[in-house]
């Protein structure tokens, strides 16, 4: 057999999976396969590109066709999600730089992390002024506790393994409350938080990931967090932060019935492939998130180092348009 004959067969091998993979995908607003799918439709794009180069080249235009239709599913996909009203320019730094910011940092520390002193370096070199932990653990509280006593507003609740939440402010916390639905038992976190006598509200979580054996179980506790969120922005004027690791994609129908129900938006601009989490070797996966409300105006975004954690954390700057 002929190298053109195998390499044909290989690429018509992997058009079938993508292809397959692909339905899936859209099947994700009736079942949470298509989230876990969503997780790397960046990667599968990219692999469509170079099967559509291979069948070009081999000039078989009937399996290129498939290709393209496969890589424009796919290519709506990637973009098809809210992102923030305000993008990220030099003109709004310029303009911010005269407005007091909020700066916000969002990080999953990892349970059984072995190397506190790096993520404390983290949370260090950039000094938030709104600082909230996932995965925080009751293993490691006291030590986390103990260096950041310069945070004197604080909404903890910590867990044996991967469920602990942690939100730490620098500002008065006017109300909280810790949110639980029966069906998931997860904690969502709700905070009214005071800035020089302005108002707005954080809301924070952590789904599991959409594994089989929990495929459902993510799906619920993302809702969860929806709906905590949507609740607030239909009953309250106050501005809107939604954040967490939610183990999902910006381009799963988990993130995207999120953003609807609270009518909030990714700071991820179309196009920005950044990965907060590499589970397996070479393979990242956008699974953290912070989504705002239209009130915000984001001045700088940016995203630390892992610190032993198996998360990178996002570090954003705000302020009140």
């Amino acid at each position: 057999m002929s190298k053109k004959r195998i390499i044909y067969r290989v690429l018509v091998t992997l058009t079938t999976l993508f292809a397959l993979l692909t339905m899936v995908g859209l099947l994700k607003p009736f079942h949470w396969s298509g989230d876990l799918v969503a997780l790397v439709m960046d990667y599968l794009f990219g692999a469509l590109l170079l099967v559509l180069l291979g069948f070009l080249l081999l000039k078989r235009w009937r399996w290129a066709t498939a290709a393209t239709l496969l890589l424009v599913l796919n290519g709506v996909g990637l973009v098809n999600y809210r992102a923030t009203a305000s993008p990220l320019s030099q003109d709004t730094i310029t303009v911010a730089l005269s407005e007091p910011t909020i700066r916000l940092m969002v990080y999953n520390i990892y349970h059984q992390n072995q190397d506190l002193a790096a993520v404390m370096a983290e949370i260090r070199k950039y000094d938030p002024d709104l600082l909230f932990l996932m995965e925080y653990s009751d293993a490691i509280q006291a030590q986390i506790e103990s260096e950041l006593s310069d945070y004197p507003h604080q909404l903890i609740r910590t867990s044996r393994q991967t469920m602990g939440l942690a939100l730490l402010s620098r500002f008065p916390l006017e109300r909280t409350e810790i949110h639980r639905s029966n069906k998931t038992r997860i904690p969502v976190f709700e905070a009214v938080i005071n800035v020089d006598g302005n108002s707005f509200t954080f809301v924070g979580g952590h789904a599991w990931p959409p594994q089989p054996r929990w495929g459902q179980l993510h799906r619920d506790q993302v809702a969860s967090i929806a709906r905590v969120a949507g609740q607030i922005a239909s009953q309250s004027t106050h501005p809107l932060i939604v954040a967490g690791d939610f183990n999902a994609s910006q381009w799963s129908y988990a993130m995207q019935d999120l953003s609807q129900q609270a009518n909030v938006a990714n700071i991820l601009r179309p196009f920005n492939l950044t990965k907060t989490s590499s589970p397996v070797w070479l393979l990242g996966l956008p699974i953290d998130h912070v989504l705002l409300s239209d009130e915000w105006v984001v001045t700088a975004i940016e995203y630390g180092d892992k610190g032993g954690s198996d998360h990178r954390p996002i570090v954003v700057d705000l302020r009140f348009d």
